[in-house]
Order: C-alpha cells, then sequence, then structure tokens
C-alpha cells in the first residue's frame, strides 16, 4: 500500500486512513504514512489554532525523527554496499537491495548482510542468529534470511546445512527451509 502524498510503500501496520471534510478533499479517505500525517494534518491543525510553543516543540521532534532517520538509512546504506557476497553474486546481490527498500525488506537485507559479515570474519552460524534475535526479526524474516545467506555467502552451503538440521533435515536438502511456512497435507503430493 502506498501514501497518498509521497507515494511511500508501507506495510499494513504503518497505514493510517483518515476521511478528510476539508473543502479541498471534498470527504475522501485518504492513505498516509506516520510523517506524511505529521506533516498534513497535525502541524497545520495546530498551527491554525496558536502558534504556542508545542507546534514548535512537535516540528522540533519531526526535524530530529526525519534527521536520524535520514542518517540511519545511510548507515544502513553503507552496510549493505560493503557486503562480501560471493564474487559472481554481486550484481544480484544490488539488485536485492533495490528491490527492498521498504522497511520489511531492509531489515531482512541488514539482518543477512551483519550475518554475511560474522561469517566472513570467522563467526558461528549459532552466532548469526543472535544478530537476528537482538533485532528481533519474525520467524518468516529468519528463513528468507538463511536463504539469502545461502544465496550469497561464502559459507552458504554450511549454513544452509546447519539451518536445515536444526529444523528437522538432513542437511543435505536443495532449499533452505523455512520454519515459518506452513504445509497443509501430505508432502508427497
Amino acid at each position: 500500500m502506498k501514501c497518498d502524498f509521497c507515494e511511500t510503500e508501507m506495510m499494513d501496520d504503518d497505514v493510517g486512513r483518515i476521511i478528510l471534510e476539508f473543502p479541498e478533499f471534498k470527504q475522501t479517505l485518504k492513505t498516509f504514512c506516520p510523517k506524511c500525517f505529521m506533516m498534513h494534518f497535525l502541524i497545520p491543525m495546530m498551527e491554525t489554532k496558536d502558534h504556542d510553543e508545542k507546534v514548535l516543540d512537535i516540528k522540533s521532534e519531526l526535524s530530529d525523527f526525519e534527521r536520524k532517520e535520514n542518517e540511519k538509512h545511510e548507515k544502513e546504506k553503507s552496510i549493505l554496499i560493503d557486503v562480501p557476497v560471493k564474487f559472481d553474486m554481486k550484481e544480484k546481490w544490488d539488485n536485492q537491495i533495490e528491490m527492498n527498500k521498504d522497511a520489511y525488506g531492509t531489515e531482512i537485507m541488514m539482518c543477512t548482510a551483519l550475518s554475511i559479515r560474522l561469517l566472513d570474519d570467522g563467526g558461528t552460524c549459532e552466532e548469526t542468529e543472535r544478530i537476528w534475535d537482538k533485532r528481533g526479526i519474525t520467524g518468516f524474516m529468519a528463513g528468507m534470511v538463511s536463504n539469502l545467506i545461502y544465496l550469497y555467502s561464502e559459507r552458504g552451503n554450511e549454513f544452509k546445512s546447519y539451518w536445515n538440521k536444526k529444523f528437522g533435515g538432513t542437511g543435505e536438502e536443495e532449499e533452505v527451509k523455512n520454519p515459518a511456512i506452513l504445509i497443509i497435507g501430505d508432502d508427497e503430493e
């Protein structure tokens, strides 16, 4: 879903909806991200009532929030760019980054990047999972990160074997198991 104002892609829990009754909107339903809600609705409504310190505080907080988000984005961008991926996979890695710019996709890519770096520095497969625990990703996201590690890390096969054994496999499967995917029915069908 996209914000009607800035066209940013959003997760469902980031989405806000409001029925606008302002003359210029003619009572339409709009979808907005939190930032656009602040910029287009909350601050202008407060400014029309009075210009007290609360308005300035909110503008200052929003400015600080934007600055911190921009700094975080730039830091994450540099982390994602310098990942030691398999030599022949660099272009595909860059495409993955491009395709995963929303918060959900970026978090998957960040966990993957940090995990690949740790493995490249001699870390263990178990240690990579601690990164994910600290970052609070879901089980499905962990399965996605595991698959990306398999595809892009020089130690991908080792990680796939570890991961699949952890979730009841033999370690010799061709694919990476995603423990958050539910299969209903018989596997043999």
